[in-house]
């Protein structure tokens, strides 16, 4: 759908996309640029970061990093 006609018919679009379930794609001079889609019905799970994938160096924060922060930052 062009992008024009969407921003004159949102709701309608907005409403189709919640009934159908599927995206809607819009385009701009024939070149798809965006897509309405339908929320996702996965819940984060809260913790999702606490897993064997996932890992942040010990010295993440480490202030003498070769950085200088602006004046005022520090």
């Amino acid at each position: 759908m062009g992008i024009y006609e969407a921003k004159a018919q949102l709701s309608a679009v907005v409403r189709d996309v919640v009934e159908t379930g599927e995206p809607c794609a819009l385009t701009r001079h024939g070149q798809i640029i965006a897509e309405i889609c339908p929320p996702s019905r996965v819940t984060p799970r809260r913790g999702c970061l606490h897993s064997d994938s996932f890992a942040i160096a010990d010295d993440f924060d480490r202030v003498d990093c070769g950085w200088d922060p602006i004046e005022g930052d520090a």
